[in-house]
């Protein structure tokens, strides 16, 4: 049975993991392996994505119109898929980017962490 923490911390997962997918994606068009490296490296190594973690929300922001996917052959004969962000997907990073701003700025305020020592 899920508690109240574990939805918002869902929730929260979600929207970050959303977010930070559109923000690469802002950048250039990615796949799947690549949007995983970028973020571990960006990130030095505190975020990492498995698969299973990274195409859900792939799949969802493709549904809901934030990005579109071109398919590309490499070596011959494999297919890779890129993702490219859509100018919704460049709204909600907008949205998503602002609501969470807010949120850690809320967060700092209340643990004091924005006070020196």
């Amino acid at each position: 049975m899920s508690t109240t923490r574990d939805l918002v911390n869902e929730n929260l997962k979600r929207a970050s993991f959303e977010m930070m997918i559109l923000r690469f994606l802002k950048d250039e068009d990615c796949y799947g392996y690549d949007l995983k490296q970028k973020i571990a490296e960006k990130s030095g190594g505190a975020v990492s994505l498995t698969d299973c973690v990274l195409y859900p929300p792939l799949y969802r922001m493709i549904k809901s119109g934030y990005i579109s996917e071109h398919k590309e052959i490499v070596c011959t004969s494999r297919v890779r898929v890129y993702y490219h962000i859509e100018p919704a997907g460049e709204k909600r990073l907008e949205e998503l980017s602002e609501a969470f701003r807010d949120y850690v700025r809320g967060v700092y305020k209340i643990m004091d962490w924005g006070k020196k020592v």
